[in-house]
């Protein structure tokens, strides 16, 4: 059975990741709290009167982290007050071109021009960068494609599927919005 390790959230840490007491019974976190840190690489402390405005301690045996799920990366989400469809500002970061799309029919995103495609395939867990002629593109930076989903808190490690996270589509309220 897999557990949740520290690999699986430190890069949510940095942008504000929020954990949850879940309820498995009754299908409900009985508290949402911001995340400090990791102390020695495996355990966090536990800390219980806290408000949602502090920081807190997690065991993880204890909480788990509220994610939005892959699916959440052709929706429109709101993110920092903005409505944005994640798969089209991940493409703007993957390749300079004008005017990225969202393309139902293809489930991608597409330049203005046609001339690039972008999606994320569930296949292989990766970005597919195409021409229009079908050619695929090397994407330079893939580490800041990883960085934004974090900063998303967009769950591309199964986290959810696994039980070792919580959607926030299963929460009351999203914490993220």
């Amino acid at each position: 059975m897999r557990t949740l390790e520290p690999k699986d959230i430190c890069g949510y840490l940095p942008y504000g990741l929020k954990i949850c007491i879940w309820d498995e019974e009754r299908k409900r976190s009985d508290g949402i709290f911001k995340v400090g840190g990791i102390y020695n690489g495996i355990y966090l402390d536990d800390t219980y009167d806290i408000s949602d405005s502090e920081l807190c301690s997690i065991s993880y045996d204890l909480y788990m982290p509220v994610l939005r799920p892959l699916s959440d990366l052709d929706k429109t989400i709101t993110h920092n007050g903005r409505e944005i469809v994640p798969i089209v500002e991940l493409a703007a970061l993957a390749q300079k071109a004008e005017g990225w799309k969202y393309d139902k029919e293809y489930e991608c995103a597409v330049s203005e021009s046609r001339d690039f495609w972008f999606c994320y395939d569930t296949l292989c867990c990766g970005f597919r960068l195409q021409t229009g002629y079908g050619d695929n593109v090397m994407i330079d930076n893939c580490i800041a494609l990883y960085d934004y989903l974090n900063e998303l808190k967009i769950d591309y490690r199964g986290l959810i599927d696994d039980g070792l996270a919580v959607s926030v589509y299963d929460l009351e309220n999203n914490p993220y919005k």
